[in-house]
């Protein structure tokens, strides 16, 4: 879907395809739901990507996450974290690099399921804020290494006498 607002005979398109379970006209007719302002209850963007998302739908998903993100619900079932794990586990990169965010809010920087796992994802997928973020992060632990092992001598007690 473009950033033009559908005409009515394209959306009675995307409603009959709906009809017979098309994950792309469900995610265009929630994006039209949004375009609208209906973000809750019949016909709107959250009932048509939760079709959608119900059926495999990626993008539908992700828009879910960003739905509930934008809600404040970042944890927890149905929450952006839910739906941008969902999505990425499919190969949504852009969930991928916003999950890493979560992981990275939540002090899960490394290991199984971080912010640098899923980042390193989006990244071998071409996606540039993954690459860029994965950079970013590897460069303030090459910082924070380098300070570590640096000997700060001004804090030293003074040994002279």
């Amino acid at each position: 879907m473009t950033g033009e607002q559908p005409d009515d005979e394209e959306i009675e398109r995307w409603r009959n395809a709906a009809s017979k379970d098309d994950v792309n006209a469900m995610t265009n007719l929630g994006l039209v739901g949004m375009g609208l302002g209906r973000i809750e209850g019949e016909d709107s963007a959250e009932s048509w990507w939760a079709a959608a998302a119900a059926k495999g739908g990626a993008d539908a998903m992700f828009n879910l996450g960003v739905l509930r993100f934008e809600a404040g619900r970042t944890v927890g079932h149905n929450s952006a974290a839910y739906w941008w794990d969902n999505a990425a586990r499919v190969g949504h990169d852009d969930a991928m690099v916003n999950l890493g965010f979560i992981r990275q809010n939540q002090g899960r920087l490394s290991g199984s399921e971080s912010a640098e796992y899923w980042w390193q994802r989006a990244a071998e997928a071409g996606n540039l804020d993954g690459i860029h973020n994965l950079d970013e992060l590897r460069m303030e632990r090459e910082a924070a290494a380098s300070n570590e092992t640096s000997v700060d001598l001004s804090s030293r007690p003074d040994q002279s006498q």
